[in-house]
């Protein structure tokens, strides 16, 4: 078993549709934190509820509905700081309550990043990295579209241990660790049967596109199409708002297709058998390179744009194109999730040395030089204005604090904390305990010095006032716990300090960030 953090790009619905399949296949063995932004979470969050975050991410720029890639490089490194400043509390609470072993991630770049900080192993599954880590010939006019692709490749996914590269056909790839993979697909795709019906379904992103409408209007056949948002027909086009049982219901019993080059819609056509002419968005190599694939394969034809001859010589081949695809074996995503299994286990057997060398040496220097420890002075305490008195005794021992913050917990935080307690109090010692700390702000501080958790828990005294000697911060309460146990309310004790070395570790990091935690007082 092992915890994986599965990452999710959020440009359209296709890295959703095929990880979600991954994901419940995964979930019957490890444990699983998902995150994704825009679509991927939306589609996501409905698919597993439990496991699903939302973060921050970098989706592509469109100009006048085409993807912009110049525009999407500048606003990638533009708006980076603030969306990683926005991540790095989010995700690093979610990291360190979750700790995993690895990320499996589909072209999302913050998971990439947080790996490359945190020296978390990374699988990546994508299959825009065809272009990065395959050997494929270009053409002179497209050179320019081919490196403006890499460049957002780079910058979205700069580094992996693994790629998983899921293409149309068989490449020579370049580098170590790449596998190639046939597409994966999602579960009512694989379970459905495809039929041939008279019309042809256009997919269309674009809802301001109307020229290929115009084109169609003039050929004798009969068209369903998808983008305009809007339910109604003309003449010989039959337009439907995009639902998803409505849209894989034609895709599979339509005669031909007509669409941009995404890949995940391409991946179900073919499995489908369904012919396909490719017309790709402006400045997408990578859809064009999805295209230009389909016509080298002889299922289909790419065109920059579509007009009624160009649509027409399509149609008049669709013979050919279906003779070929039948040669094409079905397949499902087995394949895909056996080779995760066993880069999975790789990534758990193979240890990484350097990291772990590190973090021994480090905890082994500090364990001489100091230890840490958390207070946090009470609303009791806070009620009485004791809060400078309570600092003062506790560095009057020559203690220092290192972090400190004000808050108020909201008590599913306190319940949370205390859940320590939950079995060892009575129920209404500990549900008047949660209130009691949810009821107002606290001053929870981190302690640093030598024996310090020793220390800080002698001079707070013990948990009953009633027994703490006058020089004792307890002693300030005055209450009597016995009293108000056999009452089922909580003592109001003043402050809260941690018991052991372990205790203190997990409740800081309860807390606090590590960077929000000074350096070692020397």
């Amino acid at each position: 078993m092992a915890k994986i953090w599965y990452s999710v790009l959020g440009e359209g619905y296709g890295h959703a549709t095929r990880s979600a399949p991954i994901i419940r296949e995964l979930k019957k063995k490890h444990k699983i934190l998902v995150t994704g932004f825009d679509k991927s979470y939306v589609y996501l969050k409905k698919k597993f509820p439990k496991i699903t975050h939302k973060i921050e991410g970098n989706n592509f720029v469109h100009t006048d509905n085409e993807i912009d890639i110049p525009k999407t490089v500048l606003a990638f490194i533009k708006n980076f700081p603030s969306k990683f400043k926005k991540n790095t509390v989010h995700i690093s609470n979610l990291i360190k309550r979750f700790n995993p072993d690895l990320i499996i991630s589909d072209f999302e770049p913050a998971s990439h990043y947080f790996s490359s900080v945190l020296g978390i192993p990374v699988i990546n599954i994508d299959n825009m990295n065809v272009l990065a880590r395959c050997k494929i010939k270009v053409k002179k006019e497209d050179f320019l579209d081919y490196m403006a692709a890499l460049s957002v490749i780079k910058l979205f996914n700069p580094s992996a241990d693994y790629h998983i590269i899921l293409t149309l056909k068989n490449y020579r790839t370049k580098g170590k660790n790449v596998f190639l993979h046939r597409p994966i697909l999602r579960e009512e795709i694989l379970e459905t049967k495809p039929t041939k019906k008279d019309f042809v379904l256009v997919y269309q992103t674009s809802k301001t596109n109307i020229k290929p409408i115009k084109e169609l209007k003039k050929i004798k056949e009969n068209f369903i199409f998808y983008g305009m948002n809007e339910t109604k027909k003309d003449k010989n086009i039959q337009f439907r708002k995009f639902s998803k049982k409505g849209f894989i219901e034609d895709l599979a019993s339509c005669k031909a297709v007509i669409m941009t080059g995404g890949f995940t819609t391409i991946s179900e056509a073919i499995y489908l058998k369904k012919p396909m002419l490719i017309v790709p968005s402006e400045n997408q190599y990578e859809q064009k390179f999805n295209g230009l694939t389909l016509e080298e394969m002889k299922i289909g034809k790419c065109e920059l744009s579509i007009n009624k001859k160009k649509v027409e010589d399509f149609l008049s081949n669709l013979n050919l194109y279906n003779k070929n695809l039948e040669k094409i074996e079905k397949w499902d995503n087995q394949e895909v999730i056996n080779k995760l299994e066993k880069l999975i286990r790789k990534v758990k057997a193979k240890k990484t040395p350097i990291f772990e060398f590190a973090k021994k040496l480090i905890e082994r220097f500090r364990r001489h030089k100091y230890e840490r420890t958390l207070t946090i002075i009470k609303p009791d305490a806070i009620k009485k204005g004791l809060i400078g008195e309570v600092i003062k005794r506790l560095e009057a021992k020559k203690i220092r604090p290192v972090a400190m913050k004000m808050a108020k917990l909201n008590k599913n935080k306190a319940r949370l904390f205390y859940k320590h307690l939950k079995n060892k109090v009575p129920e209404k010692v500990f549900n008047s305990l949660v209130k009691y700390m949810s009821s107002r702000r606290v001053v929870i501080i981190v302690w640093q010095g030598r024996g310090v958790v020793k220390k800080v828990r002698k001079i707070c005294g013990p948990t009953n006032p009633k027994k703490a000697k006058k020089y004792q911060i307890r002693a300030l309460s005055g209450e009597d716990m016995e009293k108000k146990f056999k009452l089922g309310k909580a003592v109001k004790n003043i402050i809260h300090s941690s018991g052991t070395n372990e205790e203190a570790k997990k409740e800081i990091s309860f807390f606090f960030m590590p960077w929000e935690i000074h350096k070692p007082v020397k």
